[in-house]
């Protein structure tokens, strides 16, 4: 990570497993918000440039991205079935083929931006949001 005139400006993201480095993205000139593991040394990213990421993790490599928020993506979730749902400041939620690379569908009438996000154990989404509702 490096400083410039008080903001960070680029950065290097490390993979982690029992304290060695594991895998490693390269330096990118976005800021990664959200991450979500997936199998295979894969993992999704969602950014201030409302892009979500699959990585391949041992390599360094984008393997797709995904587009249609317009707002930074702050909350990741993957499902049972493999599918993944964004949540972002601009207050949609979306899900996600991930091996096909499409937008399945989308929510956009949450109240406030999405900050946090999980899958309940029978399957239901749960959302924060900016204004501090669940």
């Amino acid at each position: 990570m490096s400083f410039q005139g008080g903001a960070i400006t680029r950065s290097a993201y490390g993979v982690w497993e029992r304290g060695k480095r594991w895998g490693v993205l390269p330096d990118i000139w976005i800021r990664i918000l959200a991450l979500a593991a997936l199998p295979n040394g894969r993992l999704l990213s969602g950014s201030t440039d409302s892009t979500l990421r699959l990585w391949n993790v041992e390599t360094g490599t984008e393997i797709r991205r995904f587009e249609g928020h317009v707002g930074s993506i702050n909350a990741i979730a993957v499902l049972s079935n493999g599918q993944a749902v964004s949540g972002s400041s601009d207050n949609s939620l979306r899900l996600w083929d991930i091996s096909e690379g499409t937008e399945l569908t989308r929510s956009s009438n949450q109240m406030s931006g999405i900050t946090a996000l999980t899958v309940l154990p029978d399957g239901r989404l749960l959302t924060g949001h900016e204004d501090g509702k669940l």
